[in-house]
């Protein structure tokens, strides 16, 4: 009897002994699982803090090209000029860095359509820039009715068919903006706007969220037209504005020289385009407010890559002659991969 008792109690020991040394295994093997995930994490973070550095750096240096282009005392490319033979256009930025890569660009926004001059303050102009884009829509054989369920999402008034009630029946109800966006990622909540369309859209439209503050507490702000930039827009928007045929014309003018001012692009296409009506001169779609040669807005660009960890940024820039230092900067944002 005492020996089985031995046995049984020899035999409990072993058991104890296994778990006991499972245990510590188990205990042993997590904490060097811990340590090698805290370590891997670690990295990471070291990895993208190095690869937002960069893009920063990478960032600031289209600053600097943008800023540079402004001290230009060159005659033949003066300052309040902009067009796709300037530097900061050219700015291509690749190159390799300690451990990886940076690449940069910087994007005239103004040679694109600003969803947001829908929502012009000006009624006449707000017309005309319906008219625009609309015209740009059925060139690239989109439903024309996007221009109207735009400008209602973006304009003060609720006047027309795609402006609350649109929207407030979904199931996750939501007012229109009644005032500018702050960039194209939002055109998805506009009535319409599936991703197919807006990724046709892109190439061609910009979202420039620009606000005059009110001259006095009770009034309200206004809208501004950003000029679209004649020496840099695509033949599509040209078209769009100038009518169809147009836009070639255009091109081919500017490539010879960048037009200088606007009554320069007016006296080299007058044999093509319609003067203005001296009877009626709002009648023309375009005028000193609406186009221009020049550009104030540019979309600047930086990806950095280290390993398998890339960092993005992305800002909308403004820049003036009466900020010869830095461009002000209206949005910036950072993408990781």
């Amino acid at each position: 009897m005492s020996h089985c008792h031995n046995n049984a109690q020899r035999g409990v020991a072993i058991v104890m002994a296994m778990l006991i040394v499972a245990l510590a295994t188990s205990v042993a093997a997590y904490a060097a699982w811990q340590q090698s995930l805290w370590i891997r994490q670690s990295e990471n973070l070291g990895t993208q803090a190095q690869a937002l550095t960069v893009s920063r750096a990478a960032l600031s240096f289209g600053f600097m090209v943008l800023i540079e282009d402004l001290k230009n005392t060159d005659p033949a490319n003066p300052p309040n000029v902009d067009h796709p033979g300037e530097d900061w256009a050219k700015y291509a930025l690749t190159t390799p860095v300690e451990g990886g890569s940076v690449s940069g660009k910087i994007a005239d926004q103004q040679g694109l359509f600003n969803v947001n001059n829908l929502a012009a303050t000006n009624p006449t102009e707000r017309a005309f820039q319906l008219q625009w884009f609309t015209a740009l829509l059925g060139a690239l054989d989109l439903p024309t009715a996007l221009a109207d369920a735009l400008q209602d999402y973006v304009d003060a008034d609720d006047q027309g068919p795609k402006e609350d009630l649109a929207y407030l029946g979904k199931t996750e109800p939501y007012r229109t903006a009644n005032q500018p966006i702050q960039s194209i990622d939002e055109l998805n909540r506009i009535e319409g706007f599936e991703d197919k369309i807006i990724e046709k859209l892109k190439p061609f439209i910009t979202a420039i969220p620009v606000l005059t503050p009110p001259a006095h507490v009770a009034s309200t702000p206004t809208v501004p037209v950003t000029p679209l930039n004649v020496n840099t827009a695509p033949k599509e928007i040209l078209e769009a504005v100038f009518g169809s045929g147009n836009g070639a014309q255009i091109e081919t003018l500017r490539e010879k020289a960048p037009f200088k001012d606007v009554g320069d692009f007016e006296a080299q296409s007058n044999n093509f385009l319609p003067p203005v009506d001296p009877q009626n001169p709002a009648a023309r779609p375009w005028n000193n407010t609406n186009i221009d040669v020049k550009s104030e807005y540019f979309l600047v660009a930086a990806v950095s890559q280290f390993g398998n960890t890339k960092n993005g940024l992305v800002a909308l820039v403004r820049r003036t002659n009466n900020q010869p230092s830095t461009p002000t900067i209206v949005w910036q944002k950072q993408t990781l991969d």
